[in-house]
């Protein structure tokens, strides 16, 4: 009997024995699992894979996404298998189902030339263009017709509101000037702006919210120009601009057409709203911009966010490439500007600043220093990445801003024009 007590006695002791090891093994095995999880769970927040990637051989011109976001087209300069270019500098066209990852079409351009593409608004073709001649594929049928119309082979700028209104700039022709063109896409009528010099940044024009006028910046340090659509002659300031005793540098209309923000050159951005009755209220709120001066601001994230470039002038030592021109026998030492932006959230009244040239999109995302993707909403950001070596660069938003587009640098390639084109899908 003792015997037996002692051997249950020992059988249980070394039943408990194991179990609180079983115990201590699991929950050892949960914190494990627990925090790969979490590291899992915070690496895919913090990581955009790319959504396609493209390997495109040769020296790419120009790339370029539909506004549906569902292919992708591009042409480049056209290379043999050994690495030579064609005789004569021919030019290929590319287009992609961005869905599929795969060709759709592929072909020889006949003109000789680089050829910007451009797709219809509907996505239903894209047109290769340039001063010669433009080539406008349709999509469904896979066919390449010429067409030398000088609006097929312009580039368009600006379109007003109702879409009813398009900004273009027509070819050169026989006096090797080119022109500044309304057109009214409904019965093809054209008005000619008349612009007296070349000094307007077009590739800011706007068109006015009821329509009627159209108005760009100037780079030459003078105030915003106006224009009549009706008749193409220049016009005075809007009364659904504010006036103050400044230069105006830019003038920028909200999606919607309710708000008006208006950059000067003493360094101050106003928000107004732009129909009378509510004018008379006051100019809204505004913005003190850290620099001397204002160069441009631009609405986002329908209107909460206000991104605004300026500058301010600093000496340098003569002979830098990047002082501003002075005359020869002045006293006064060179200058050069050194340009910035600053995002202004409106609804808070805080603000932060950005590297130059950084893109925002008008979703309230930014691309920071070409690597880190920016929820201007709520701070969260995530690093471009492709899952390879190299060093990539994220140029822009395309597709309708739906895309981030990029490219991977890598040395010593077969081709050191090839290239990898990079998609990431901007989160919605």
């Amino acid at each position: 009997m003792i015997l037996c007590g002692t051997r249950f006695r020992y059988s249980e002791h070394t039943m408990i024995k194991w179990t609180r090891r079983v115990q201590n093994v699991l929950l050892i095995t949960s914190l494990v699992v627990s925090v790969v999880a979490f590291v899992v769970t915070e690496w895919r927040h913090a990581i955009l894979l790319p959504y396609r990637t493209f390997e495109i051989e040769g020296h790419v011109t120009n790339v370029v996404v539909s506004p549906d976001g569902k292919y992708l087209a591009a042409t480049q300069e056209a290379h043999d298998r050994h690495g030579e270019q064609y005789p004569f500098m021919q030019f290929r066209i590319v287009v992609w189902d961005i869905e599929a990852g795969r060709i759709i079409y592929a072909s020889f351009l006949p003109d000789t030339g680089p050829h910007t593409p451009e797709f219809s608004d509907d996505s239903s073709s894209v047109v290769f263009k340039n001063n010669v001649a433009s080539f406008s594929h349709r999509l469904d049928s896979y066919e390449i017709v010429r067409n030398r119309s000088d609006y097929a082979k312009g580039h368009r700028y600006a379109q007003s509101r109702d879409g009813k209104l398009v900004l273009w700039m027509r070819p050169p022709g026989p006096d090797f000037v080119a022109k500044m063109c309304v057109r009214d896409t409904q019965t093809g009528k054209q008005v000619e702006i008349a612009d007296e010099d070349s000094f307007v940044n077009w590739d800011r024009a706007t068109f006015a919210p009821d329509s009627q006028t159209l108005h760009a910046p100037k780079v030459n340090g003078e105030a915003v120009a106006f224009w009549s659509v009706r008749d193409g002659k220049p016009v005075p300031v809007p009364d659904w601009v504010p006036t103050r005793p400044h230069l105006l540098r830019d003038v920028r209309v909200s999606e919607d057409g309710s708000q008006v923000a208006t950059a000067w050159d003493d360094g101050r951005v106003f928000v107004s709203p732009t129909t009378k009755s509510e004018r008379k209220a006051g100019m809204g709120k505004s913005f003190r911009f850290p620099g001397e001066d204002i160069s441009w601001a631009s609405f986002v994230d329908g209107g909460r966010f206000l991104v605004i470039r300026g500058g301010s002038r600093r000496e340098c030592a003569r002979g830098n490439d990047r002082c501003l021109p002075v005359e020869h026998f002045s006293d006064e030492p060179p200058v050069r500007y050194e340009w910035s932006q600053v995002v202004w959230d409106r609804e808070t009244g805080k603000s932060f600043s950005v590297a130059d040239g950084a893109p925002v999109s008008k979703q309230g995302f930014l691309i920071r220093d070409r690597k880190h993707l920016h929820d201007l909403r709520t701070g969260h950001e995530q690093t471009l990445s492709s899952g390879l070596w190299g060093e990539l660069f994220a140029d822009e938003f395309v597709g309708n801003e739906r895309f981030v587009i990029g490219e991977r640098s890598v040395r010593g390639g077969r081709l050191q024009q090839d290239r990898t084109i990079y998609l990431w899908k901007v989160p919605q």
